[in-house]
């Protein structure tokens, strides 16, 4: 209920505990993904169950510090944990309607009980650098995101904890 009643702010651009002992030091960015065709495809993306692309480049943000995308684009989040402890993620998407969704972590095998980033320097792609096709060569999973056809601003929440936190927990 919290997060939902926080979500509606539209004003609001981070929740942060400043006391935190994890204050600063985990840095979270956002990857842009290219490839020199210009359309990602199963056949020529998923390597070896790997998400690949021509290029990842850093997104720098704007001088109002969000991150400027077009339509279409994927990209997918880095984040690093620079902290002595090791840290569990969670990512929320709190929606233009003012809707929540929980993209991470997933309801699968390997995240259902929480997602652990090493402690000193360990990093983490989110949602995964993973990938699936099928024997025609379509996607089945991509763990790059892509962002919607329509223009709009999306806020990406995260989450991190020195506790376990699954997705049950969420």
């Amino acid at each position: 209920k919290a997060l939902t009643h926080i979500s509606r702010y539209r004003s609001i651009q981070s929740v942060k505990n400043r006391r935190s002992r994890l204050a600063g030091k985990v840095i979270v960015k956002p990857i842009r993904l290219t490839t020199s065709s210009g359309t990602f495809t199963g056949r020529d993306n998923c390597k070896d169950g790997k998400f690949v692309a021509d290029n990842y480049q850093a997104v720098i943000p704007d001088n109002s510090g969000k991150y400027p995308f077009r339509t279409r684009e994927v990209f997918w989040f880095e984040v690093t944990n620079n902290s002595a402890f090791d840290l569990y993620l969670a990512m929320l998407n709190l929606k233009a309607d003012g809707s929540i969704a929980l993209f991470f972590p997933r309801n699968i095998d390997g995240e259902k009980a929480g997602v652990m980033v090493p402690k000193n320097g360990g990093k983490r792609v989110v949602i995964s650098d993973k990938c699936r096709v099928s024997d025609t060569g379509q996607f089945i999973e991509a763990g790059a995101l892509r962002t919607p056809r329509t223009r709009g601003l999306d806020a990406f929440k995260f989450i991190a904890t020195t506790s376990p936190m699954g997705y049950n927990d969420l």
